[in-house]
């Protein structure tokens, strides 16, 4: 299980950030402040540290002093950033960072950066297929199909405000009636599928979705989906779709 070093100063986010790493299989150890993370770098290993620039201080050359010795202390362990402070590509070379992502970034965008950088096992030939069922049976509306690619305690959820596609489901039962209520919207459904990357217990996948409305409308909206297995079997499932766009795509 890779270990993650995360330096994050808003609790909040060092809260949310360690939930996302841990549900898709990081081993996440948080530190609130730099002295923190010098002390986990001198007495721990990591695979990887995702830290904030600006902690402990709005200077910016002292929060940057901060991050050379934290690259010092890490290596030959990756140091990437994911801070609101533009970065330039110059500057990730100068520091010796493996990458820098901005605030706000998605999920999925991370967890790629981290997949990479990482370089993860690739998935097995048993799961790619697994994956590949998984968007072809919400194609063929093939409802048995599908939950049989899951465990008997499936947890699909969708992070949202959307009253009719926010929250959580939980077992194969709940999941499957879910799908047939939700694809009874998006009529002919097709998904084309970007990338497929490997995390420590599961997989993220890009995909355009394509469908039609009632009135014979089509449509397509961007996204992605978390997977984590169980064995070669589907244990969690969270999508991630811009829930704003969603919205006007329903309502137009």
């Amino acid at each position: 299980m890779p270990r993650v070093l995360l330096l994050e100063d808003d609790e909040d986010s060092l809260d949310m950030l360690s939930m996302i790493l841990e549900s898709v299989g990081f081993d996440v150890v948080g530190a609130s402040a730099t002295s923190n993370a010098v002390t986990a770098l001198t007495r721990g290993t990591f695979d990887v540290v995702l830290a904030d620039l600006l902690v402990d201080s709005t200077d910016l050359e002292r929060s940057w002093n901060r991050i050379d010795e934290l690259v010092r202390l890490a290596a030959p362990t990756p140091l990437g950033l994911l801070t609101a402070w533009p970065i330039k590509q110059d500057q990730i070379h100068a520091h010796g960072l493996a990458f820098a992502l901005a605030k706000p970034c998605s999920t999925e965008s991370l967890l790629g950066r981290l997949s990479s950088t990482l370089a993860l096992p690739a998935l097995t030939a048993q799961q790619q297929a697994t994956l590949g069922e998984y968007f072809a049976a919400l194609e063929r509306q093939d409802w048995d199909a599908l939950v049989a690619l899951c465990t008997e305690d499936v947890i699909y959820h969708l992070p949202g405000s959307h009253p009719e596609f926010a929250g959580e489901v939980r077992g194969r039962a709940a999941f499957r009636q879910f799908s047939i209520d939700t694809f009874a919207k998006f009529l002919e459904p097709t998904f084309r599928i970007f990338t497929m990357r490997a995390l420590p217990r599961g997989a993220v996948v890009e995909y355009e979705g394509h469908w039609r409305d009632a009135d014979g409308v089509r449509y397509k909206l961007p996204g992605s989906v978390m997977f984590v297995f169980e064995g070669d079997l589907i244990a969690q499932i969270g999508v991630r779709v811009d829930p704003s766009r969603l919205q006007s795509l329903l309502a137009s």
